[in-house]
């Protein structure tokens, strides 16, 4: 994805079954478990759901919300995914499914796509 694709979905009115966005303050769980905790918000769950509705995309590290000022929503630069390849073999071992994940660096941090077919 290009930057330019990037801020036309950042300057979308609202998130679709199809799309998502997430600042993801912190490292998001790939599998939805940490220390034998479970995490309702994790990357297989949005894999499964947009995955559900046909396939689509998860962006990590953009507001939710749309900034007035600009008509699109700020980007946070979160590494959301810190090991890319490690989450795209956790998922596919559960899914059966490959995901395609990029990251796309900005003057404001970086930002991470998941397309999820």
């Amino acid at each position: 994805m290009t930057r330019e694709e990037l801020n036309k979905l950042l300057a979308l009115d609202s998130e679709t079954e199809q799309l998502e966005f997430k600042e993801s303050s912190g490292q998001i769980s790939i599998l939805g478990k940490d220390q034998e905790k479970t995490i309702k918000k994790s990357l297989l769950g949005y894999c499964v759901a947009i995955g559900n509705e046909g396939g689509g995309h998860l962006v990590l590290g953009v507001k939710n919300k749309i900034n007035l000022k600009t008509g699109m929503r700020d980007i946070a630069g979160k590494n959301a995914i810190q090991n890319i390849q490690k989450a795209k073999e956790e998922i596919y071992k559960v899914l059966g499914r490959s995901i395609v994940i990029e990251e796309i660096p900005t003057e404001k941090g970086k930002v991470q796509i998941v397309s999820i077919q």
